[in-house]
């Protein structure tokens, strides 16, 4: 027997007997069959492929002893800062001072989460070679059993051997590497659960400032107490916050310093475009004064690419660190007061010196939070130099001595008011300082300054945001298009108007923030707007009005918007007819109209079902009692598609007579020749006699009839009439003019002239001057224009005439 049989009769007595089993056993797992003999070598091929793939893979196992040490350090940082953080809770006298420990945490929690999604995705994928190989290293083992009871060749059973044992031996690694993962993975969430822990002192710690802001923490400012302390203990002090205030700012930048490097290369960038833009902004500034106050920040190319990186740094950096915004607060005190100074006068200029240095020394107390008697007495320093900066602005109406719009007229008494608001706050916040209850005049001196700084910064980049957009209406491109050409003040004033009142929104919200009142207001805002009122089976609230009142306004200003697009770029670029335009325009207003109404009816809560009982109660209304309005608005809409009359068109109906300015849906407005704007309903423009003198064109017809005495030359007259009409200027060639006797009358023969106009608006003057010129050349060759004559009969009878003379006296 050859070996190719053998193989074939040790498969069919292997096959027999697994089937057998299977029968027996059919309940149990599919049992692991051996690889056939004809495909061992086949498969040990696929299996060295796979098995170098898994080696691949360990083989970048690496990276996890690589977190393996990133969480020994993050779990040496969150022991050490959770043993720390009770007293930095305690000496924390603010909100801002405690999301400033929060925001630690968070740093913290962000890289852990992200370390948690990296193992998570690895450990899906050891998985899954760790079931493959597990059925390799099965199959492979029944395999090599069913050759050895066969008495396989050796070459056979040595590539089985050999195949098995490297399967083994990465499935081995694997397993390893899938109890390191899985104990890196148990160590995270340890780490997370010590995280949650300072949370959750962190929330508890912000819930008793707010509850404990009316107590007294620390002794009044005279006590023997605190005045025991040294300044030698306090410059200590100071000098240590300032160290490591430094060494973490190093830290950032050494972490990451391509990040510092592209700054500095995005501000080199900025500046550059920003040299040529301010040649552009100053010649328009020439041709367009409106223009010329916003356009005085690129005068100062450097300081204002230095102030719009630097506000981009949150966003550069992946540390959200305080010690970076804080850097970078003190980093914008130069650019916004270069950039603010030339919008203000002389006396203004000096308040802004006084803020600028206030928010300095009010960063300097921000580092020593951690001496509290040193930023105590800081703190009370910086609120009396701040109530001083208030009676300044006061005293010499600061608001008002600003150059441009940015703060309009109408805002100075709001904001005087503010002033008088911030001024008592000031005050009770250092009264309270001074007596010992700091968290309170903390948070109202801390909110106020901050308040004021936000404003600062808000007025500057309201500035930037101007410029830019008058640059950006300006451009060649935008010229381009005619609604913007046409319309670039109104654009600028619009977003200006749009960009001032979110200003002041972020301002009042971030105030309300720093305050630790945001909550409670936006609660009781909530709770006002979801308040469910019932109204018969509907349940409606105000936030639904809102939401309904929105859409639909939205809904108008989008269709506005259309229509403005289509009337200045897209009609002027389109040969249409005369009346398509308005067409188009009508039916895309009155659809976006339409489902802005039903989009707002669905954003009010109301479902569709009710939508059509009220649609089909609408319509039995509209049936009996609206029928006019129906009427009405049917025969709107025939105008509109039918178009018997369009805009500008020279109609009479009945005595109305005049020119369409408007086809609304309901009613159409003509405009007399008299002056006076008449609404016609839609019904009666289709159901009565229409004459439309411009429909297909503006051209018209005038006649003058005139007649001349009995006796007269005929060929003269029509002669001197043909002249008449020759001189006179506005007719039309063709049809040519024409003198047309039409028959002989009681008084007169009668002629009529015709000739026709280009103008309809023209007619009455052309129609006047022409009665002139007839009368004064029958006038100079003597033809009579006769007068009405009338023949009396008198009948004789009783009625005697005596001569005047003969009447008796």
């Amino acid at each position: 027997m050859n070996s190719k049989a053998f193989y074939i009769s040790v498969i069919i007595v292997f096959s027999s007997f697994y089937g057998l089993n299977g029968q027996e056993n059919s309940l149990s797992p599919n049992p692991v069959l051996p690889i056939a003999f004809s495909d061992i070598p086949s498969r040990a091929v696929a299996e060295g492929i796979f098995i170098d793939q898994a080696q691949a893979f360990l083989d970048k196992s690496h990276i996890f002893d690589q977190m393996n040490n990133e969480l020994l350090l993050m779990e040496q940082q969150i022991s050490k800062d959770l043993i720390s953080i009770n007293s930095a809770l305690q000496i924390a006298t603010s909100q801002q001072a405690i999301v400033e420990i929060k925001e630690n945490w968070l740093d913290i929690e962000k890289d852990l989460r992200s370390m948690e999604s990296g193992l998570s995705d690895r450990i899906g994928i050891i998985e899954q070679q760790i079931t493959r190989l597990k059925s390799s290293r099965n199959e492979w083992q029944v395999t090599l059993e069913t050759l050895v009871k066969a008495d396989a060749p050796e070459e056979v059973r040595d590539l089985a051997t050999s195949t098995k044992n490297d399967i083994d031996q990465v499935y081995t690694s694997m397993l390893l590497l899938q109890n390191q993962v899985l104990s890196l993975q148990g160590r995270v969430g340890q780490s997370q659960g010590m995280i949650q822990v300072a949370f959750d002192k962190i929330q508890k710690s912000q819930g008793d400032l707010i509850n404990n802001l009316f107590q007294r923490e620390r002794p009044a400012i005279w006590s023997e107490s605190v005045t025991k302390v040294t300044l030698k203990e306090l410059s200590k002090r100071a000098a240590r916050e300032l160290n490591e205030w430094w060494i973490e700012l190093k830290k950032i930048v050494q972490i990451e310093p391509f990040r510092a490097a592209f700054q500095a290369l995005m501000i080199v960038m900025v500046t550059l475009i920003l040299v040529k833009v301010r040649k552009t902004a100053r010649s328009w500034s020439s041709i367009d004064p409106s223009v010329s106050v916003g356009m005085r920040v690129f005068e100062k190319p450097f300081i204002l690419a230095v102030l719009v990186i630097l506000v981009l740094t949150p966003w550069t950096y992946k540390s959200n660190s305080p010690v970076l915004d804080d850097t970078m607060g003190i980093l914008l005190v130069g650019p916004l007061v270069l950039l603010i100074r030339p919008l203000l006068g002389t006396k203004m200029r000096t308040a802004l010196y006084l803020l600028a240095g206030l928010f300095i020394i009010d960063w300097l107390r921000d580092l020593v939070e951690a001496a509290p008697l040193l930023a105590r007495y800081i703190l009370i320093f910086e609120i009396l130099l701040a109530i001083t900066i208030v009676i300044w602005f006061l005293h010499f109406k600061g608001a008002a001595d600003i150059e441009n719009d940015t703060l309009n007229k109408a805002w100075n008494h709001k904001i005087q008011f503010g002033l008088y608001i911030a001024i008592v706050l000031l005050v009770v916040s250092l009264l309270a300082i001074v007596t010992g209850f700091v968290r309170l005049g903390l948070l109202l001196g801390y909110g106020i300054l901050n308040s004021a700084y936000f404003a600062v910064l808000l007025v500057a980049l309201l500035q930037v945001a101007d410029a830019v957009v008058a640059l950006f209406l300006h451009s060649q491109f935008l010229q381009g298009i005619n609604l913007v050409k046409a319309r670039s003040h109104e654009l600028r004033k619009s977003t200006k108007t749009v960009l001032n009142v979110s200003a002041v929104f972020l301002w009042l919200i971030f105030s309300l923030k720093l305050l630790s009142v945001w909550d409670i207001v936006w609660n009781g805002i909530r709770a006002i707007l979801y308040t469910d009122f019932h109204t018969g089976a509907i349940l409606i609230s105000l936030a639904d009005v809102l939401a309904f009142v929105i859409t639909l306004v939205g809904a108008f200003l989008i269709a506005r918007f259309i229509a403005l697009v289509l009337e200045e770029d897209v009609y002027p670029r389109l040969n249409l007819r005369r009346g398509t335009a308005f067409a188009i325009t009508a039916v895309l207003k009155y659809t976006v109209i339409t489902i802005g109404f039903l989009l707002a009816v669905g954003a009010m809560g109301i479902g569709m079902d009710k939508i059509t009982i009220l649609l089909g109660a609408l319509g039995v209304g509209l049936g009996f009692g609206l029928q006019t309005i129906v009427n009405s608005f049917v025969s709107g809409m025939i105008l509109i598609f039918e178009r018997p009359i369009q805009v500008g068109d020279s109609i009479e109906i009945g005595s109305v007579k005049g020119v369409v300015k408007k086809i609304g849906i309901r009613s159409s407005l003509i405009r007399s020749f008299d002056g006076a704007d008449i609404t016609v309903p839609n019904g009666d423009l289709l159901s009565g006699a229409l004459i439309n003198w411009t429909m297909a064109d503006k051209s018209r017809r005038i006649e003058v009839n005139v007649g001349v005495a009995y006796g007269t030359d005929l060929d003269q007259v029509i002669n001197l009439l043909h002249k008449v009409l020759e001189k006179q200027e506005g007719f039309l060639s063709k049809p040519a003019p024409q003198v047309i006797f039409s028959g002989f009358g009681d008084n007169s023969l009668n002629f009529s002239l015709r000739a026709w106009v280009e103008d309809n608006d023209e007619y009455i003057v052309i129609h006047s001057k022409l009665g002139l010129a007839i009368s004064e050349v029958l006038t100079q060759n003597n033809i009579e224009i006769p007068f009405p004559q009338r023949d009396i009969h008198i009948k004789s009878g009783g009625l005697d005439i005596v001569p005047p003379n003969q009447v008796n006296t």
